[in-house]
């Protein structure tokens, strides 16, 4: 099958494929200017017709007119809705570029023909009626006001031609029947002027634009709602696109304030309690507390990954599940607007993020909770006292059983622990150990 050309060049179009085939060839692939120029003047650059072309031993072909073309390139999409987008506007412009025609239509009659007409008729009709004596200026007379009466498209009054005739002649009353010959004149002529399309009227060329107002209206009416519908969609796409980039922004930026606050933490909380756990036992320079800051560093950036790898898997799922689209979806139907759509899915998923970051705020805080109780446990245990034994709290419960499958599972919520800010601290308290004394503990 033949490559089609541009919608612009209708004419070329309606050629056969193997003729389209042989034009696309011989403008160098396509060459617009080529082309232009045989669908406006039907010949090839080097002038010579298309029509005259053997191409393959086949048959020429002739160009039709461009508005024929483009009426048969109209006929080929439907107005309805199972018409595209690019049909819909392809066959818009179709109309828009069909041209307006000239058409030449009978006009007023031409006056001096009629008269020029009517004399030789009179001429020779006055000795064929045996009319004798006829006034010259008297004739001339008659035959003028007959024509006047004509030209105004109605029948004239054949008595008072005749009447012109006899009172301009002398003895007019015995020179013959002068009613007869208006008579034969109105009988000639009144026929030929009452037709629209007669002789003695004038010919009268005039453009005409090509009615295409109320089509145009029909594709618009079903043109507008589908690129409404489209434009709708594609900011939906737009949007729902943005969701997996916008996370893990937050996430990032959540995971930046989590790890700050558990360098804090560290540097706060349990360093401090390890060296005094250390110094109770007498092992804080036998090279015990290197490894324990590291031991405990290490923990609180498994803690700051596992929140992270956890939002992270949770924002997986509200993609993958299509939760905002569908909660994008259902309001759209609901209001018909698809910005107040996506308006309400992004607060949903505000909402979802913030619930996640809080819960994961809290998840912080009982890890840290947690690795106090067993620093300071592990100085009691130091300093020769035995902690208290109380029967198993839920906390206790959570703590030993509950709390380490959410660390596994992820919670929903944003993290990011900064390795810098930890080896910082790790190195602050490695080249500062020598400042730490057991009798300060």
């Amino acid at each position: 099958m033949a490559k089609r050309l541009p919608q612009e060049f209708y004419r070329l179009n309606t050629l056969p494929d193997y003729v389209v085939d042989f034009l696309i060839q011989s403008s160098g692939g396509g060459d617009r200017a080529y082309l232009s120029q045989v669908e406006e003047t039907g010949k090839l650059p080097s002038g010579e017709p298309l029509e005259n072309l053997k191409i393959g031993g086949r048959t020429p072909t002739k160009l039709i007119s461009r508005n024929e073309a483009i009426r048969k390139f109209l006929q080929t999409i439907p107005t309805n809705e199972s018409s595209t987008i690019e049909q819909l506007e392809a066959k818009q412009k179709a109309y828009q570029d069909l041209g307006g025609e000239q058409v030449t239509e009978p006009g007023a009659i031409d006056r001096g023909a009629l008269k020029q007409h009517i004399t030789k008729f009179v001429n020779d009709s006055v000795p064929r009626l045996g009319i004798e004596g006829v006034d010259a200026g008297g004739l001339q007379n008659a035959i003028e006001f007959a024509t006047s009466s004509l030209a105004s498209g109605k029948p004239f009054d054949v008595p008072m031609f005749a009447e012109i005739l006899r009172s301009s002649t002398p003895g007019g009353e015995r020179r013959g029947d002068y009613g007869a010959l208006g008579q034969d004149i109105l009988n000639t002529y009144m026929p030929i002027i009452s037709d629209p399309k007669g002789g003695f009227r004038t010919k009268v060329t005039r453009d005409i634009a090509p009615e295409v107002e109320a089509d145009i209206s029909a594709i618009q009416s079903i043109l507008q709602p589908k690129l409404g519908k489209r434009a709708g969609e594609q900011k939906i796409q737009d949007y729902l696109a943005t969701l997996p980039g916008e996370s893990e922004r937050d996430i990032q930026k959540f995971e930046r304030a989590l790890g700050e606050s558990r360098g804090e933490f560290f540097e706060q909380e349990l360093t401090p309690r390890i060296i005094r756990s250390l110094s109770a036992r007498g092992a804080l320079h036998s090279g015990d507390l290197e490894s324990s800051l590291a031991q405990e560093g290490g923990r609180l950036q498994r803690e700051v990954r596992d929140i992270g790898s956890g939002l992270r898997m949770q924002s997986q799922q509200d993609v993958s599940g299509k939760r905002y689209e569908n909660l994008l979806r259902q309001s759209l139907e609901a209001t018909g607007d698809v910005q107040s759509a996506i308006e309400f899915a992004r607060r949903m998923s505000q909402q979802d993020k913030a619930m996640q970051f809080q819960s994961s705020e809290s998840l912080a805080d009982r890890l840290s909770k947690e690795g106090i109780s067993r620093q300071e446990m592990s100085i009691a245990l130091a300093l020769g006292k035995q902690p208290q034994k109380e029967k198993p709290s839920g906390w206790d419960y959570f703590l030993n059983y509950g709390l380490p499958a959410l660390t596994t599972i992820g919670v929903a919520g944003y993290g990011g622990y900064q390795q810098g800010k930890q080896n910082k601290i790790f190195t602050n308290y490695l080249s500062n150990k020598n400042k730490y004394r057991d009798e300060d503990y």
